[in-house]
């Protein structure tokens, strides 16, 4: 007996109405600060980034900054500072229609006191398929008159490498020379767009403790040379923890017929001509603490996380191609195939052939990786 799935796609009917979604921060690091805004999307579509919309970021003493727009849809401060205890809010104007958000004051920042992981094993989607990864945790300082609500963000960055670095250039007649662009390193860098909220409301002690972060697998060679995790908290007023709460519940709480169905979550910004527009996200002011944590190879299970990419090298022997082996030899590596040796005669030295390794496994870019080094980064 067999059983089948049929894929269902339902037949929506796409509003034409577009939406404003702003987002937006101020913090009490130095900036600057950015603002990006775009138009709402059909379901299958992307988000349309806004130019031309006039900005401005205006604090409670009467002062105000306008932003400029650095790239489509992205907008930016030059020299105003956030502070902690001050209120800051933000002004928009786009199609002759003014908007506003509320004041939002920056909160101090809560100092992170560590950030630790454990080596697990979690259930994919598929029940039968499980996988390995590190899932992270941080705990942050006692602060008793400070803040309760708190969001958490983290970007990764980690190292890697290829297994057969081109060391030699082919020069033909059985001639070659070093080769002066090996791109054995790169960086790779994730930010994932997970929404972490925390709340100590409640708690005897006005601090987190062992808050899960983010479940993050060995995928792409994370862990094999050395991995960065830089955590960033930031202090959250009671609305603005509800509004992150509602779009967390919202955007990815949904699965089964019994989960909170998504609906449209309203941020603090809204028309201050009662236009009636409805503009979607949050501007925030927040204090912010930073945590960077390394991880070396040796910090991890060997069998779970050091295990080297499996590249085959190619072999090309001038028995096989005769008088075409140099003319195919040339031919691949203008296919973007590299060069990695000769293969040699153990015993009298003589050229026997080629081998040559796909781009993966001689060029870290090929991977996805870049060739400049971090600024941060501390080998």
């Amino acid at each position: 007996m067999y059983g089948c799935v049929e894929r269902f796609i339902p037949d929506i009917k796409d509003s034409q109405q577009k939406f404003l979604v702003v987002d937006g921060l101020i913090t009490d690091q130095p900036g600057p600060y950015y603002v990006n805004i775009t138009l709402s999307s059909s379901l299958d579509g992307d988000n349309t980034d806004v130019s031309g919309v006039s900005v401005s970021i205006e604090t409670e003493t009467g002062e105000s900054e306008n932003l400029n727009e650095i790239s489509p849809g992205r907008y930016a401060t030059s020299s105003i500072q956030g502070v902690v205890g001050n209120s800051y809010r933000l002004n928009l104007v786009y199609q002759d229609t003014q908007f506003q958000s509320t004041w939002e004051t920056i909160l101090s920042a809560t100092e992170i006191d560590s950030v630790y992981f454990e080596e697990q094993v979690k259930e994919t989607s598929d029940k039968e398929i499980e996988v390995a990864g590190l899932q992270f945790y941080v705990n942050s300082k006692s602060q008793p008159d400070g803040p309760i609500y708190f969001r958490l963000e983290w970007e990764e960055t980690w190292k890697i490498g290829v297994r057969w670095p081109p060391n030699y250039l082919f020069l033909g007649n059985d001639q070659l020379t070093n080769n002066p662009d090996i791109r054995s390193t790169c960086w790779k860098n994730n930010n994932p767009a997970n929404i972490n909220i925390a709340s100590t409301s409640g708690l005897s002690n006005n601090e987190l403790n062992r808050h899960p972060l983010q479940f993050i697998t060995a995928e792409e060679e994370r862990f094999s040379r050395r991995y960065s995790l830089k955590i960033k908290q930031y202090s959250l007023g009671e609305d603005e923890f509800i509004f992150w709460k509602n779009l967390q519940e919202s955007n990815e709480e949904i699965g089964s017929l019994f989960d909170r169905q998504p609906a449209t979550v309203i941020g603090n910004i809204s028309s201050i001509n009662e236009s009636g527009d409805i503009i979607l996200g949050y501007f925030s002011a927040n204090g912010v603490a930073e945590y960077r944590r390394y991880i070396n190879p040796s910090e991890v299970s060997s069998q779970l996380f050091l295990t080297p990419n499996f590249c085959n090298l190619d072999s090309m022997l001038k028995s096989d191609l005769g008088s075409a082996f140099e003319s195919d030899v040339f031919e691949r590596i203008e296919k973007g195939i590299y060069f990695y040796d000769f293969l040699y005669n153990d015993f009298t030295g003589a050229v026997l052939g080629a081998v040559m390794a796909a781009p993966p496994c001689a060029d870290c870019t090929a991977k996805g990786g870049v060739l400049e080094k971090p600024d941060f980064w501390n080998d």
